[in-house]
């Protein structure tokens, strides 16, 4: 609370996004997960996340940026083109907070990803408020905000 409630004004719920934190712990050592905080409470002193945000965790503020989530998105598409065999099907998870990060731009991201995995691609998605996904290689799911989950379907 002391470095982003100073800078908090009556519409923090809007800009509080743009400044999501990213929790490193015991449990996320292929770095990390990212948590946006949903209220504050100014008389406490307190911030609320939608996800699990352990107590004692260690956090590191971050700034969200359109070209860099747009730019990522290429990066990842590209890495998993290599890996289609066959007639693959895609479909995409996107955090509405990403979309309310693109703004006028939300249309880019499904671009970005046609134009990555490939316009021959057959692809279907949807925007969620967080995705439960893998982290990583480990085996167990965790809370994801803020973040785009591409899954590729691919036969034998």
């Amino acid at each position: 609370y002391d470095y982003v409630g100073k800078h908090i004004n009556s519409d923090f719920t809007n800009d509080n996004i743009y400044f999501p934190f990213l929790l490193v712990d015991d449990s996320t050592p292929e770095g990390g997960l990212i948590r946006t905080s949903i209220a504050i409470n100014p008389e406490t002193k307190t911030i609320f996340y939608g996800a699990d945000m352990p107590e004692g965790a260690t956090v590191r503020l971050m700034k969200s940026g359109t070209m860099q989530l747009l730019d990522s998105i290429m990066t990842l598409t590209c890495n998993l083109r290599k890996d289609v065999k066959g007639n693959p099907f895609v479909f995409a998870i996107s955090c509405v907070g990403r979309r309310i990060i693109l703004n006028d731009m939300a249309n880019e991201e499904f671009v970005e990803i046609r134009e990555g995995i490939g316009s021959d691609i057959d692809c279907f998605g949807f925007y969620s408020y967080g995705e439960y996904s893998k982290s990583g290689f480990t085996n167990d799911c965790k809370m994801h905000i803020q973040s785009l989950i591409l899954g590729l379907l691919t036969e034998g």
